[in-house]
C-alpha cells in the first residue's frame, strides 16, 4: 500500500463507500499536511483503514452538528444578553 497515495485513488475509495469527492479532499489534505502521520507521531501504515475511521467520525462529526443546527437560537449561560436596544448616541 503505496503511502502517500495518489488523490484519485484517494477520491474513488471514497466514492466506492458512498462518500464525496470533497471528503476525500479534506482527508488527503489533511494527512498531506502533516506528514502521513497518525496522531503526529507515526508513520501511517494503511491509508485505507485511516479512511474507514475518517469516514466513520465524519458522520458523527456532521450528526452533532446538525443536532445544534436544529437547536433555537438561545441565550447562552454565563453570558450578558440585553433586552432593550440601546443608542450609543445617548449620554450616560
Amino acid at each position: 500500500m503505496k503511502i502517500p497515495p495518489h488523490i484519485s485513488d484517494v477520491e474513488l475509495f471514497f466514492l466506492e463507500k458512498d462518500s464525496t469527492k470533497m471528503e476525500a479532499e479534506k482527508f488527503f489534505n489533511h494527512y498531506e499536511s502533516n506528514g502521513w502521520l497518525i496522531g503526529g507521531k507515526s508513520k501511517m501504515k494503511n491509508w485505507e483503514a485511516a479512511a474507514r475511521n475518517w469516514l466513520i467520525n465524519s458522520k458523527k462529526f456532521n450528526n452533532s452538528i446538525l443536532s445544534v443546527k436544529k437547536q433555537p437560537n438561545l441565550p447562552k449561560p454565563n453570558h450578558l444578553n440585553a433586552t432593550t436596544n440601546k443608542s450609543y448616541r445617548d449620554e450616560l
